[in-house]
């Protein structure tokens, strides 16, 4: 039985209003809803330029660390850790489900994980694109999430122009994840049959419940509490396991670029997930996947 599915491995309060300058004529201040094209291109957005240190200084002095989303920005923070990006489409009806309240420009604003050191929050803009923001903390974990979105809702009110994330000069961020999912690598994957369906920022992309792609970041080595082999496919290294949090199925890792500074081992990686019913079958899919994926991107 699984336990979660592509969607929700994906996944993963109070407020306020803001104002804008009137220019109804009527010399009262107008709240307009905030959009995505605030954010520019979604591709290259730099989520740092969301949150600054002020922001969040009542918990600490914030050191940023490395994300796990290419479109994500992480600091650590006293005793904890916040994350924060990571882009999601909920509808307006879809959303109601986490009991939102309203942020700076209409954004709304809902709790999605609740644990004694664990905190998330999803930020949900007027447009729908929605942020992920997930806060570990010894003590106040939600606190520091709704800090951090209400920060992120705020800056983007402002209307200013967000900055654009510095990447390496062969990117994932250029290519579009669903660019991969040709017929072929589809038909790797035994009874899909679904629809291939692109995150906001095009670093994902989800068939049905079966099949994932992600293009993210993070170092090029399995958690020590994850039980994982190295297996060489078509002369490429990937990092296989079964052994994912909350999650049925298997998923094969890679390097693509390895990020600044070149003593790190932070790298833009290329994650293949598979939910099958059968742990095995999963595992032979996603190594069939990795290797039909890693031959259609570019090379430097």
């Amino acid at each position: 039985m699984r336990k979660t599915t592509i969607v929700g491995l994906a996944l993963l309060l109070s407020g306020c209003t803001a104002t804008a300058p009137d220019t109804s004529g009527s010399g009262q201040k107008v709240d307009r809803p905030v959009t995505v094209q605030a954010l520019g291109d979604l591709a290259t957005f730099d989520a740092c330029d969301l949150v600054t240190a002020a922001d969040l200084s009542e918990f600490g002095v914030p050191s940023e660390v490395p994300a796990s989303r290419l479109d994500s920005c992480a600091y650590q923070l006293g005793g904890g850790k916040v994350e924060f990006g990571d882009l999601l489409m909920f509808s307006e009806a879809e959303f109601a489900r986490f009991k939102p309240t309203e942020m700076p420009g209409k954004a709304t604003a809902g709790l999605y994980r609740s644990e004694s050191t664990e905190c998330g929050v999803y930020l949900r803009l007027d447009s729908g694109e929605t942020f992920q923001v997930l806060a570990s903390d010894r003590e106040a974990p939600c606190d520091v999430a709704n800090a951090t979105a209400r920060a992120i809702a705020a800056r983007i009110a402002k209307g200013d122009p967000v900055a654009r994330a510095a990447q390496p000069a062969r990117s994932l961020r250029e290519i579009d994840a669903c660019s991969v999912l040709t017929a072929d690598v589809l038909a790797a994957v035994p009874g899909q049959g679904g629809t291939p369906t692109l995150s906001p920022g095009g670093h994902m992309c989800t068939v049905s419940v079966e099949l994932a792609v992600l293009f993210r970041s993070g170092e090029l080595a399995p958690s020590p509490q994850v039980k994982a082999d190295k297996v060489v496919i078509d002369g490429t290294e990937w990092i296989v396991t079964d052994d994912i949090k909350d999650f049925w199925g298997c998923s094969a890792t890679t390097g693509y670029t390895r990020l600044t500074p070149a003593s790190s081992d932070t790298w833009e990686l290329v994650e293949v997930v598979v939910s099958l019913p059968d742990r095995e079958q999963s595992c032979a899919a996603a190594k069939a996947v990795a290797g039909l994926v890693w031959a259609k991107l570019p090379r430097a």
